[in-house]
């Protein structure tokens, strides 16, 4: 079996989605140098990290949890609309800078389209959002229909139909993972 990272190393694919995101205008770390190390067969990555906090410690800070959920069902959508699938997603790899912009981190796990995201990518990226159960039960503090009410508005989708498929969809899965909480 061969294994994708001797095709594309991690470092590489890292790098790439640093430089991709950038080209997007979403917030992140800052790549100062990328090398090889021979002598032990690995490639490194210098890089310059993403001034903010986690949107995790901000929410365990008691942060207004419902305000800060919002902004990221905004922040979502505005990642799916510009195509980009984001496997890693967790709400310590969103960064809130400063300024109060969202950004991403531990980003070599992204996939980029040219086109927004189809609705089953859309769904399927949630899974990933909601893998977490402490990002899950700040998630159940803004109610699922709020945070895919706030999304919806902030995508762009072709049609009221398509945005009804989706919203159905990904209310029935997330209604699934948020099950998940009582146990």
């Amino acid at each position: 079996m061969v294994s994708s990272a001797l095709i594309w190393p991690y470092a590489k694919r890292f790098v790439s989605a640093v430089h991709n995101l950038r080209n997007k205008n979403i917030p992140t770390l800052q790549v100062l140098d990328a090398f090889r190390v021979p002598s032990i067969k690995r490639d490194i990555v210098v890089y310059q990290p993403l001034e903010g906090l986690s949107l995790r410690s901000l929410i365990r800070k008691k942060t207004d949890t419902k305000k800060l959920m919002l902004e990221l069902a905004r922040f979502f959508a505005q990642l799916h609309e510009q195509g980009i699938y984001f496997r890693s997603i967790h709400f310590n790899n969103v960064i809130v800078t400063g300024e109060g912009s969202f950004g991403l981190i531990d980003v070599a796990d992204l996939h980029f389209s040219s086109a927004p995201l189809s609705i089953s990518k859309r769904v399927r990226n949630f899974n990933h959002i909601l893998h977490c159960k402490e990002d899950r039960e700040a998630f159940a503090l803004v109610t699922v229909d709020a945070f895919l009410g706030e999304y919806v508005k902030n995508a762009a989708f072709k049609s009221e139909q398509k945005a009804a498929i989706f919203t159905e969809k990904a209310s029935r899965f997330c209604a699934e993972k948020m099950a998940g909480l009582a146990e």
